[in-house]
């Protein structure tokens, strides 16, 4: 899901229990405990979701789903300087290169309709390392 920045996760095997956090970069993996013996990790993991708001779920405040014709589409806000903004609503998607790996350099492109207008755009997310060329340097490189 497009909307979902970072997952988490928690795995119980017998009496052993682990947490997972994953996003574009890494994914973590916690040492191994037993939850029996050691309940107050468990607890604490529990409440910490039960008590999070959207934003430190890793959801994406500036992305949302909306339904469409039977299909999910998405609004997303892009803010190109400070106190202006665009909506943008998905109306296909283009690319999604790299999208279904957990962690990978991310290329999505979809069309788009601007809110207030009723040409449509390429609104393009783009995810990479950070010690990876953008494709601007790239194209000055050629």
């Amino acid at each position: 899901d497009p909307c979902c920045c970072v997952p988490f996760g928690v795995t119980i095997k017998n009496t052993r229990t682990r947490f997972w956090f994953t996003c574009w970069a890494v994914t973590l993996i916690s040492e191994s405990f037993n939850f029996i013996a050691e309940p107050e990790h468990l607890i604490y993991f529990f409440c910490m979701l039960a008590f999070a708001s959207d934003h430190e779920l890793g959801w994406d405040p500036i992305m949302w789903r909306v339904p469409f014709n039977d299909e999910v589409q998405y609004n997303i806000v892009v803010a190109p300087q400070e106190g202006s903004f665009s909506l943008y609503q998905t109306v296909l998607p283009i690319s999604n290169l790299g999208a279904d790996p957990l962690t990978a350099i991310i290329l999505s492109q979809h069309g788009c309709q601007v809110s207030s207008a009723s040409h449509w755009v390429v609104l393009k997310d783009s995810w990479r390392d950070s010690d990876q060329d953008s494709e601007d340097k790239i194209l000055q490189q050629i």
